[in-house]
């Protein structure tokens, strides 16, 4: 090889070396930039929803019968094609007091049996009424109790709509796609949705509305995990917007769907509220439906 042929061998190297390295920092700042941008979508987020130190919501919720397992009697599961669950919650998030009532009944006229459970949280102490109308603590973990944080809704993959999944770990978990940087997040734009798809997920902010999550999706994978859609429509509520109906959907069709009803939104809550002994003496004395009037 002579002279002239070994500069040009080199210079040709050197050249796409450059060209190679330049392309990844390129890749690096955009993932950079798109980690970023999706960081800011979740922060907006998660500002706006912590703005809220006081609510009252109720909650209808409509699911399928093929995806409640062992959720209601097994007669009823076998005799109807779908279930309403009635949730009521009060909550005093600033201090970690929060009361709900779940009520179940058959999609039907003349349904018999309805089943009720009430729930009382307090700082950290979970308990629920018994058959015997007293509050009796918990032993399981909250995040497996039959009824979701309505803050909370619409911000995660499913499993927030139908067991209790308080807000602060729902935006926790959002933020942990962010830490992780491996894979980056390809970024659309439509008007004032932002969307982001990275690995199997992908979710949309809708950035008219204090970056509300719009839609979420998990597109299953070779572990055998399904297709979810959940898409969220919104309400303006006391300057913060809010959920107003959840659907999920699988094999294109809706197998949960939720319509929110925010009865209050950082207003003064009723005096003992969330005290045990006040709430026993309430639910001895009186239907329990229909909390948030009394």
């Amino acid at each position: 090889m002579n002279l002239s042929t070994q500069f040009y061998s080199v210079f040709f190297f050197t050249i796409a070396t450059l060209h190679h390295v330049a392309c990844a920092q390129t890749s690096s700042e955009a993932r950079l930039a798109s980690s970023m941008e999706y960081k800011n979508c979740v922060d907006t987020f998660e500002k706006s929803r912590n703005s809220i130190g006081t609510y009252c919501a109720r909650i209808s919720m409509f699911l399928h019968k093929s995806y409640l397992a062992n959720e209601i009697d097994p007669v009823l599961h076998s005799s109807f094609d779908a279930v309403k669950f009635d949730v009521e919650i009060a909550s005093d998030v600033i201090n970690e007091r929060l009361i709900a009532i779940r009520t179940l009944s058959p999609l039907q006229a003349g349904n018999r049996f309805p089943s009720k459970q009430v729930y009382l949280f307090v700082g950290t102490g979970s308990y629920f009424l018994n058959a015997k109308g007293v509050f009796t603590e918990c032993l399981e973990p909250r995040r497996i109790i039959p009824f979701p944080d309505p803050l909370s809704l619409g911000a995660g993959y499913y499993l927030e709509s139908t067991m209790f999944y308080p807000f602060d770990e729902v935006t926790r978990s959002l933020h942990t796609a962010h830490s992780d940087m491996r894979a980056g997040f390809k970024v659309n734009r439509n008007g004032p949705i932002t969307s982001f798809h990275r690995r199997n997920e992908h979710i949309s902010f809708d950035t008219s509305k204090d970056c509300v999550p719009v839609e979420v999706q998990h597109e299953g994978d070779e572990t055998g995990a399904q297709f979810i859609q959940g898409r969220t429509k919104h309400i303006l509520t006391k300057g913060v917007w809010l959920p107003e109906t959840v659907s999920y959907i699988t094999n294109k069709r809706v197998f949960l769907h939720m319509e929110l009803d925010w009865v209050s939104v950082n207003e003064p809550l009723p005096a003992g509220l969330f005290e045990r002994d006040t709430l026993e003496r309430l639910f001895s004395a009186k239907d329990a439906n229909d909390l948030l009037s009394k």
